[in-house]
């Protein structure tokens, strides 16, 4: 299937942001998921037309490709609390 291609600086980018954004007392994974998936395809949709059939694979690809940034990102921490305060203390 062909899929618009995946700009993962962008990704990476939507990430950092989201993490300084969300409470750690509160978010989970699924809050950061939703809100760099939702950003991306957002920003993807703006940019020109994504055919309905392809929308939810589009979405499970992206939501597989931010799962394994923040496994990448997070290495170290503990759990997601923990990699959302250390990013916040660092700014």
């Amino acid at each position: 299937m062909n899929t618009p291609e995946k700009n993962p600086d962008l990704l990476i980018q939507l990430m950092r942001d989201w993490s300084l954004k969300l409470n750690p007392q509160s978010a989970t994974l699924e809050d950061l998921l939703y809100n760099v998936v939702g950003d991306y395809m957002a920003n993807l949709m703006s940019q020109g037309n994504i055919p309905q059939q392809s929308l939810d694979q589009l979405e499970q690809d992206l939501k597989e490709e931010v799962l394994e940034i923040y496994k990448k990102m997070s290495y170290g921490s503990l759990n997601f609390r923990e990699f959302i305060t250390s990013k916040q203390k660092k700014g």
